[in-house]
């Protein structure tokens, strides 16, 4: 969490930089361990296993992420590297299993320091005046905002069919 940004004066715009870098490596925890958990639960849904297997398996997305690994796609099209952990679907689902306390811990560290940073910033109670003395709260606080629903994924339930098996 960072120290900049003392309640006696404006903040300036090295430490907004300072800030708004925390608050970039926090969302960044949140996503990959809330995409984490929601591809582990997934993955364990009633029929998919089923689906998978009625489809031919893993193999052909596994064929075609290991042709962009061969012909070093990742490099040309650095967006699209994401897709080199499905070549082996079977580890990455041994992987995320395994990761899956400590993505729990990250997600949980990076929300207090979210919210120590709400806190900190007092984003919940800034007056206009506050504002216009010192314009860069606004901007932590429409990030922190911003990222509230920018970073949720769906949570899956048992459906009501399956629950009594």
């Amino acid at each position: 969490l960072s120290q900049k940004g003392s309640q006696n004066g404006p903040l300036s715009d090295d430490d907004l930089d300072d800030v708004m870098a925390d608050i970039e490596l926090a969302h960044v925890a949140l996503a990959g361990a809330r995409a984490s958990q929601f591809i582990c639960d997934l993955m364990k849904w009633p029929g998919v296993e089923a689906a998978v297997s009625e489809s031919g398996g893993w193999s052909c997305i596994e064929n075609i992420a290991s042709l962009i690994v061969e012909v070093d796609l990742e490099e040309v099209i650095p967006d699209e590297a994401h897709f080199l952990l499905l070549s082996n679907v079977s580890a990455l689902m041994k992987d995320l299993r395994a990761n899956l306390l400590a993505s729990t811990k990250s997600e949980a560290a990076a929300t207090r320091c979210l919210n120590d940073l709400w806190r900190k910033f007092k984003c919940g109670k800034q007056s206009a005046a506050s504002l216009r003395r010192n314009p860069n709260l606004g901007v932590i606080r429409t990030v922190l905002v911003e990222g509230n629903t920018k970073y949720i994924y769906p949570s899956l339930c048992v459906p009501e069919d399956s629950e009594d098996e």
